[in-house]
Formats: C-alpha cells, sequence, structure tokens
C-alpha cells in the first residue's frame, strides 16, 4: 500500500511544476499538449507485460497527468471568463460538469476491470492477470483520477497470466483513446481563451492583495490535507476491510451478486454522474448567486460528509470481530458518503482556487489545490501501514474521522476568513 500511495503522491505533486510551467512560460494550451505526450506513451509501454515497463510507464502517467491537472480546468475557467464575462453560475456548472466528465470513463473502468480480470483469472485456473492494479490506466489527467487497489491484493509473487494479448489490448485501447482525444483538443484552439503571459514588476498594492488572497487560501489547503487524508483510503484500505471483514454478497431480491473486494469503487463514480446534475441544478435555483452557499460553507459541508462515513466504517469495523463479516451494505452507505464529501469538496475546490487566485497565477494555485491530495496520500505512506498492523479497523477508521472532525472545525473559522476576503476582493473590482 506504501508504493500505491506513493505513486499517487507523485501524480499530485508534479502539478506545481505544471502549474509554474504554464503561468510563467508555455500558457495552459501547450503546457497540457506537450506533457498529453508522455501520458499517453505510459499506456503503450504499460501494454508491456514486464515489472521494468510497468515502472518505466508509471513514471510517464506520473509525469504526464501530473503536469497537465492543474492546466485543463484553469484554462475551461479562463475561457468561460472570455466568452461568458460575468456570468459566475455559468461558470460554476462548467466546473461541475468537468468534474462529471472525468467520472464516466471511471464508473465504466471501476466496474468492468474487476470483472474482468476475475473472468480471465477463473478462465485460466485461477492465475490472475497482472494488471498493474488498473493504476496508470486509471490515473486520470484531467483531475481527481480514481485508482484501482487491485494490485494489494495479487499475491506477493505475481503471477502472470497466458494471455499477453487481452493484457495489451486492456491498456493500449485507452491510449488510442487519448490520441483521438488530444488530436480533437489540440484542433478546438481557436475556440479557448486568449492567453497573454506578462512579465511586469507588480505595485505594492498588487502584492498585498495578492498576499491576502494567498494567505487566506494556504490556510484553506493545509486543512484540506486531512480530508484528504482520509478520502484517499476507501481505494485501499476499505478495500482491504471488504477483503477480511465483510460479506461482499450483494442481494436485492431480483438480482444477487457477489463483488470482488475492489468491485464496490464504482459506486464513488456511479453516484457523481447522477449527483452533480443534481447539484448543480440545485445550486442554480436555491443560491443563484452563490451568496447563500459559497464555496467554504459548500467545503465545510464535505467535511461533515467525510466525518459520517468514516464514523460509519469505524462502528462497521467494531462489528466485525473475530469470524464475524460485516453486510456490505455497510460499505456501500459508506461510499455514498464519502462521494457526497468528495463532490462538496473537490468539485467546489476547483472553481475557488480559480476563482480566488490572481490572474497571473491561477494554474499555480490550482496545483496548490491538487498539492492537498498529495499531502494526504503522504499522510497516508507512513499512517496506513498502522490499519491491521498497530491497531484494528474499528479503531483505525475512528481514528481518521477523528482527524477529520477536527480539521472541520478549524475550517469552519478558516473557511468564514476566506469568505470575507473574496466578498471584499469582488467589492473592489465590481464598478461602483
Amino acid at each position: 500500500s506504501q508504493v500505491y500511495f506513493l505513486f499517487k503522491m507523485s501524480a499530485y505533486l508534479l502539478p506545481l511544476l505544471g502549474g509554474f510551467l504554464a503561468d510563467r512560460y508555455f500558457g495552459k494550451y501547450w503546457t497540457i499538449v506537450g506533457f498529453s505526450l508522455p501520458y499517453v506513451l505510459g499506456h503503450f509501454v504499460l501494454g508491456i507485460q514486464t515489472p521494468t515497463a510497468l515502472f518505466i510507464a508509471m513514471v510517464l502517467l506520473a509525469c504526464g497527468s501530473g503536469v497537465i491537472k492543474p492546466n485543463i480546468s484553469t484554462l475551461m475557467g479562463m475561457t468561460y471568463d472570455q466568452k461568458r464575462p460575468r456570468q459566475e453560475g455559468l461558470r460554476t456548472a462548467a466546473f461541475l460538469w468537468f468534474y462529471f466528465s472525468i467520472n464516466v470513463g471511471s464508473l465504466i473502468s471501476l466496474y468492468a476491470l474487476p470483472e474482468i480480470r476475475d473472468y480471465f483469472a477463473h478462465a485460466k485456473n485461477e492465475q490472475p492477470l497482472v494488471t498493474a492494479s488498473t493504476v496508470a490506466l486509471l490515473a486520470s489527467p484531467e483531475g481527481q483520477g480514481p485508482l484501482l487497489a487491485s494490485s494489494l491484493l495479487m499475491p506477493k509473487r505475481p503471477v502472470y497470466g497466458p494471455l499477453p494479448s487481452a493484457y495489451r489490448m486492456a491498456f493500449q485501447f485507452p491510449a488510442w483513446l487519448m490520441v483521438a482525444a488530444l488530436l480533437a483538443f489540440a484542433a478546438g484552439k481557436r475556440y479557448y481563451a486568449v492567453e497573454v503571459i506578462e512579465h511586469k514588476r507588480k505595485t505594492p498594492e498588487e502584492r498585498r492583495q495578492q498576499w491576502e488572497v494567498l494567505t487566506s487560501l494556504f490556510g484553506v489547503f493545509i486543512l484540506m490535507v486531512f480530508f484528504w487524508f482520509a478520502y484517499e483510503q476507501n481505494d485501499s484500505l476499505w478495500t482491504f476491510f471488504a477483503r477480511d471483514h465483510m460479506n461482499r454478497v450483494v442481494d436485492l431480491g431480483f438480482v444477487r451478486k457477489e463483488f470482488a473486494p475492489d468491485g464496490f469503487q464504482f459506486i464513488n463514480a456511479g453516484l457523481i454522474i447522477l449527483l452533480v446534475p443534481f447539484f448543480g441544478w440545485m445550486w442554480r435555483r436555491v443560491d443563484p448567486h452563490g451568496r447563500r452557499f459559497p464555496p467554504a460553507t459548500k467545503i465545510f459541508m464535505g467535511f461533515l460528509f467525510t466525518v459520517a462515513a468514516f464514523g460509519l466504517m469505524a462502528l462497521a469495523g467494531f462489528a466485525a470481530t473475530g469470524a464475524e463479516k460485516v453486510s456490505a451494505w455497510w460499505l456501500i452507505f459508506g461510499f455514498t458518503l464519502v462521494t457526497l464529501g468528495e463532490i462538496f469538496v473537490y468539485g467546489t475546490g476547483l472553481e475557488l482556487a480559480y476563482a480566488a487566485a490572481p490572474a497571473n497565477m491561477k494554474s499555480f494555485i490550482t496545483a496548490c489545490f491538487l498539492l492537498t491530495i498529495a499531502g494526504g496520500d503522504f499522510l497516508n505512506i507512513w499512517i496506513g501501514p498502522w490499519y491491521e498492523n498497530k491497531m484494528r479497523p474499528g479503531p483505525f477508521f475512528a481514528m481518521t474521522a477523528g482527524v477529520v472532525l477536527a480539521a472541520s472545525v478549524a475550517f469552519y473559522f478558516v473557511g468564514r476568513r476566506l469568505t470575507r476576503v473574496t466578498y471584499a476582493r469582488r467589492a473592489e473590482a465590481s464598478p461602483s
């Protein structure tokens, strides 16, 4: 699990480089196009069924997706600001739909890949194909790309399946899809925002305003690390829990199915696809101008949903004692709550980072937001091994819930300050 968290941490550290290069030198468009190449190449290399190729592919994928991450959403926000000025509600909807779109492919992958893996494993005398845990396949460059923890469940000595053609197809087919997507993106350059990179000295007043915004944002970002510390356990430690302590049969009466330990993760992407359009509609009806529920309030709500998710998983952990296994519905409801938390934190956080950042630092600030995910993975590298080694599942998940609850209390006050600063900045920018 430490290697798994290290890969994810690398993918979310490199956005800092991507933001710096885009803001200072190449612009968002050319940074996306240029660093899509190693990402696509990584998928092709992943089709070579050797440990060395796997390592090279993961490096290429982390570099490509990491540098791209802060620039796609930022370029989209700039395009709406230029093409549809002073329509913040439309831009908010665009960020939600962006978040929606990156989870469509995730839903297909998260459900289909465990099924395909298990099908071939049983077809070949239960010898599992080494699929690199589908890590690289699902490391979405756009943003919060989901990652399966299938490799955590594989034997310590890998057993290479006898179907290399199926292996190549599984990983190189998405590579060709990425080639087509890259060509389509590159062809649409004239429709995107016009980027102007300026290198000029800032006035003392501009520096003061930027520093005020940055300090408010970084207080928020530091606390978000603890949200991601909890959230990032859902595709790894929750998979362990499902494997060891859960009856994975789901019986709805008219259909009965046993899921693989990592097979429940599709619930996350599926709920995002269902709920994002609903919340987009709801916010337009309830709060069209973003005054009643500012971004900091939505993020605070996301923290609370995550506390509830891990409180529920802690109860499941305490109930799973000895040979007693708990129902799969504990995990299903846990995924429901943590998905609500993700929607409120990630979907809102992307727009918050864009809207609050100074014009010449938007990619960099978006990268700082993504860096909070790397911070959560870094904590899991050290604390994750406590699961089952030093602490049973119940106390471990309860500790995680307590950490997020403490961060939620601190965020309540930090978020209020950020809201005041944001409104004051809007008032200064608006014409009298």
